[in-house]
């Protein structure tokens, strides 16, 4: 079932939505296997988030079965425009790789930089993405282990505390601030119940009369029934339901965000400290 969707999904093209990659797929931990054992072709980075004094260090798997041509890599910017192309000859085990360096002229602009690999037919391709932030990645570090990141779209990133009855590997999300739309990607085994603490100060839901409003909360575009509790004047939590997939994705969407320009805000209310950042990670 997993391979059967990325195909499909790789099939559908590099098209973006938003800014977003819909068909880059990021490999969650532990499944690499699975990826390579499933899929003529797969790639993989050693991060996520760069900045620009980095090196892309791209890694790839090409089955043996299907060698006899090159491997084609090509990164395209948050512009559309390609940026940086490598051609490597996969080894007899099918492993490969390729160094990008984001100091180049053309990897000028903060965002996401698709990372497309192509083999031979034209099945044989996958597509992942890396995200170019405009400080130094150390700063990514303050988030604590029970704090997931937000990268939002002015350039600066803020952490919101969580936690959940099911066990989780990894969550990390992105603001839209003129969409005012909050994208949380949870991976994890399993089912289970997600609190979200989101400061107001971040993403809030408020009708004309200030009071407030329920968050849109969907899950692949369909709504999902959530709770609140424990609202305060500077917070609203959320509990909501996820899983049982490996990687699950939830969109809330409210009616104010962080201010688009200006300071980066520090959320103090979650012990939060400010890092740079930049738009999203994709997850099929």
């Amino acid at each position: 079932m997993i391979v059967a969707l990325i195909m499909a999904t790789l099939a559908a093209g590099a098209a973006t939505v938003g800014g977003e990659c819909a068909s880059c797929v990021r490999i969650p931990d532990g499944q690499l296997d699975v990826y390579k054992d499933g899929l003529p072709l797969s790639v993989w980075t050693d991060s996520e988030f760069y900045d620009h004094d980095s090196v892309v260090m791209v890694e790839g798997y090409l089955r043996p079965e299907n060698s006899g041509h090159p491997v084609i890599m090509t990164v395209t910017g948050p512009s559309g425009g390609v940026v940086d192309v490598a051609q490597v000859e996969p080894s007899i085990d099918g492993s490969f790789s390729a160094v990008f360096d984001a100091s180049g002229p053309l990897w000028r602009y903060d965002g996401a930089y698709v990372v497309e690999a192509r083999s031979g037919p034209d099945s044989r391709v996958f597509r992942t993405q890396v995200v170019l932030v405009p400080h130094e990645l150390g700063d990514l570090t303050k988030c604590g282990p029970s704090q997931a990141p937000i990268h939002a779209d002015n350039g600066g990133t803020y952490c919101i505390e969580y936690r959940s009855t099911g066990e989780i590997t990894g969550m990390e999300g992105t603001l839209s601030i003129p969409d005012r739309l909050l994208s949380m990607d949870v991976r994890g085994p399993g089912a289970g119940m997600l609190w979200l603490e989101i400061p107001r100060s971040l993403l809030d839901s408020r009708g004309s009369d200030g009071q407030d409003m329920p968050f849109g909360v969907f899950s692949g575009g369909v709504p999902v029934s959530y709770f609140e509790q424990d609202t305060t004047d500077d917070m609203r939590t959320l509990r909501v339901p996820y899983g049982p997939d490996l990687e699950w994705t939830v969109e809330i969407t409210g009616t104010s965000a962080v201010p688009e320009f200006g300071a980066v805000l520090v959320v103090a209310a979650t012990g939060a400290a400010i890092a740079a950042g930049a738009a999203r990670f994709s997850k099929q």
